[in-house]
């Protein structure tokens, strides 16, 4: 179902910091440049005078190795109205003189002033008949970015070879009531100078590697090295209006050597029979977002890191390390329609490597972790508004049951330990998309996961305690248990086979090395993230200031 247009808003609640200091400006690319066989190539051609019915303005940019191209076409369709661009005829005119209400053009030669005089005359034959002119950066000498200007009636001076339109400057949230707007690399069917497509980063380190916190006699702590994300994301944008109405309004995203690694060690000690959830954001780093001067179109994007877990029950103090790391395909294709809404993904079947994990010392329970790599876009372009995030989560968990044998609890341990854990890990990774209108405090309007994995991992033993072989008999018949590893006796999993291919569904099956029943400590967690989306409490925190 269609949703109504009330979306229509007229800003972004962003903060300033984030538009002037990390977006880059688009500059315009002179219409005169433009190969549309409309400017003047011949001495006694002066069609670039003409009013039209539509026109393109073109700005582009690099900046940080990236480059962005703004494309805007905006039509004229009524018999009443016209357009022209100031900057294909600039060439003809010694001087333009402009206020708020009129702007006067000095012709070089007597032919140009009588070819405008001829067609400009038209403005002037029906009360009901207006043109736009738009100014080129600096041609009223104070104006900074294109101009747009109604002409209503227009003077001529046949003496002096000048023409003053009479009217009133406007802005183009007022004029453009009917465009496409592109903005990323060349659209399909233009060819321009500028053909890199606009990418956002998204290299960054986890901003908090740890973390410790105490709750009764549960006591937690979290450490992550090396953990972050790395790539880009191509980005397109694109915006069809008919009379104020948007038409077709999508954005498109395609990850270009998108990887997260989460390799997180988890120091534990509690004694309950609970379970323990929570989600908490890391940080906010905004990167390089992009404008097209004069209201045309403002793009605030940052990464926000999010981590969490559940928990429970745990019985028992140990270190207990896992991981795992994601890698999107580079032909991945996320295209976003935002009129219907709805989505089509393509190629996002992340391809993930799991980690090996360990356990230092005897405990019980389940473990769950996840991290959460949030790409959010906050966009206006013209009178349209709205916020999109891309979530990337991988996460990591097992079910840990400690064990005892009158003789080897572990299968091929030489020590043969009367003592154990057994560990039944899995690992998976999560990536949702949402969308809601700027400014919105509801629930989003577009809301699809479009990838869910979950790979469960074959079992492992872990032997604790005094060995019964004889020439472990002498040792202590205790486990001293730290929050960091111990050199030994722990016993590290590392799979001898090659992981099994992923494909788009949840993965059901796995190669068991040891079999064995467990409780079901971790039964209570899903496969799939229990964690909701921190979007819209982000969003909620913007649009409060």
């Amino acid at each position: 179902m269609t949703k109504p247009f009330s979306w229509l808003i007229p800003g972004l609640l962003l903060s300033p910091f984030y538009q002037i200091a990390l977006s880059f400006e688009l500059q315009p690319i002179a219409s005169s440049l433009i190969e549309t066989g409309r400017h003047a190539t011949r001495d006694d051609d002066f069609s670039v005078l003409d009013l039209l019915s539509s026109e393109t303005f073109l700005w582009g940019g690099s900046q940080n190795g990236r480059s962005a191209l703004g494309n805007l076409t905006v039509h004229m369709p009524g018999d009443a109205e016209n357009i022209i661009s100031m900057e294909k005829f600039q060439p003809l005119l010694r001087s333009t003189e402009c206020t708020n209400k009129s702007m006067t053009m000095d012709f070089k030669d007597e032919r140009s002033y009588q070819y405008g005089q001829r067609l400009w005359q038209w403005v002037n034959d029906a009360d009901e008949r207006r043109f736009v002119l738009v100014a080129g950066n600096g041609h009223c000498g104070w104006n900074q970015h294109r101009l747009p200007f109604v002409v209503s009636n227009v003077l001529f001076n046949d003496a002096k070879n000048m023409i003053s339109v009479i009217g009133y400057v406007s802005d183009w949230k007022t004029v453009a009531h009917t465009y496409e707007l592109f903005v990323g690399g060349h659209p399909s069917s233009e060819k321009r100078d500028i053909d890199k497509t606009f990418s956002l980063d998204f290299n960054h380190a986890l901003p908090l590697s740890s973390k410790s916190f105490s709750m009764g006699d549960f006591k937690f702590t979290y450490d992550c090295d090396d953990c972050g994300t790395k790539g880009e994301f191509e980005f397109q944008f694109e915006l069809k209006t008919e009379l104020f109405i948007p038409t077709g309004v999508s954005m498109t995203l395609s990850p270009q050597g998108v990887s997260a690694n989460f390799n997180p060690r988890l120091g534990l000690s509690a004694n309950f029979t609970g379970t323990k959830t929570d989600e908490m954001e890391l940080g906010k780093i905004p990167i390089d977002g992009l404008t097209i001067p004069g209201g045309i179109l403002d793009l605030g994007p940052e990464i926000v890191f999010s981590w969490g877990y559940a928990l429970g029950p745990i019985i028992g103090t140990a270190g207990v390390s896992t991981g795992v790391s994601i890698g999107l395909e580079d032909s991945a294709e996320l295209k976003i329609d935002l009129t219907s809404p709805d989505l089509s993904a393509s190629g996002w079947t992340p391809k993930v490597t799991k980690k090996p994990i360990t356990v230092d010392a005897s405990i019980s329970g389940g473990i769950k972790v996840n991290t959460k790599a949030a790409m959010e876009l906050a966009l206006e372009a013209l009178n349209t508004g709205f916020e999109i995030g891309l979530d990337l989560e991988p996460w990591a968990g097992a079910t840990l049951t400690v064990a005892s044998s009158s003789g080897a609890v572990c299968p091929d341990d030489p020590e043969n330990h009367h003592f154990g854990v057994k560990v039944a890990p899995s690992a998976g990774v999560n990536l949702n998309v949402e969308a809601s209108q700027a400014g919105d405090e509801n629930e989003p309007f577009l809301s699809k996961a479009i990838a869910s994995l979950t790979m469960p991992l074959p079992s492992m033993c872990t032997g604790f305690g005094a060995p019964s072989n004889a020439a472990g008999s002498s040792r202590k018949t205790t486990t001293k248990v730290t929050s960091t590893p111990l050199p030994r006796p722990y016993t590290t999993y590392s799979p001898t086979t090659a992981p099994p291919t992923v494909e788009p569904t949840t993965i059901t099956t796995a190669t068991s090395t040891y079999s064995y029943s467990s409780s079901s400590a971790i039964s209570s967690i899903p496969a799939s993230s229990p964690y909701p989306y921190i979007h819209r409490k982000r969003h909620i925190e913007r649009s409060n200031g």
